[in-house]
């Protein structure tokens, strides 16, 4: 059983600190959860301790993804805070055997490069290496998608923040 790790980055045109202040309002959380993730509790903050507990399909077909036997608790943790550097989440009870997200924002020449780095372990050791390409698939796309968001909503946010000092 191996223990894999992703990397996934993102350049914003946008100061860190900004990048960082939209991940810790309540919509970063929102709308960076997977679409067919049932929030159940969202974390209060990114504090070390805070929790998000969400149920998530095992299969995202449509018509399969909708049934409730299908579906799995994940509970992540919040484990590692450092203010406009990083957060990590840590998963305490899920599909995988182990997995650790971090956020990195980093200083970059035209903002900031957003690094979401994970660390994870598929169970069942020889079946979950098999399946270890679908996963890593799924993992590019949902980032993509993740990235996107981020894009959008933190130049809408950094714009809002703008607006409201020059009044």
């Amino acid at each position: 059983m191996a223990e894999h790790t992703a990397i996934f980055e993102v350049t914003l045109p946008y100061p860190r600190e900004e990048v960082f202040a939209w991940h810790e309002t309540p919509e970063a959380f929102r709308s960076l959860m997977p679409e067919h993730a049932e929030v159940i509790a969202a974390p209060a903050s990114l504090a070390v301790g805070e929790q998000a507990v969400l149920r998530l399909p095992l299969v995202d077909l449509p018509g399969i993804r909708e049934l409730p036997f299908l579906r799995t608790l994940f509970v992540a943790e919040h484990t590692r805070y450092e203010r406009g550097v990083l957060f990590e989440d840590t998963m305490r009870t899920g599909p995988f055997k182990r997995w650790r997200h971090e956020h990195q924002f980093l200083p970059w020449p035209t903002g900031t490069l957003l690094r979401d780095q994970v660390h994870y372990e598929l169970p069942l050791s020889l079946l979950s290496e098999l399946a270890q390409p679908i996963m890593a698939r799924l993992l590019r796309t949902m980032f993509a998608r993740r990235h996107e968001i981020t894009r959008a909503r933190v130049g809408a946010y950094v714009g809002q923040r703008t607006r409201l000092r020059a009044v």
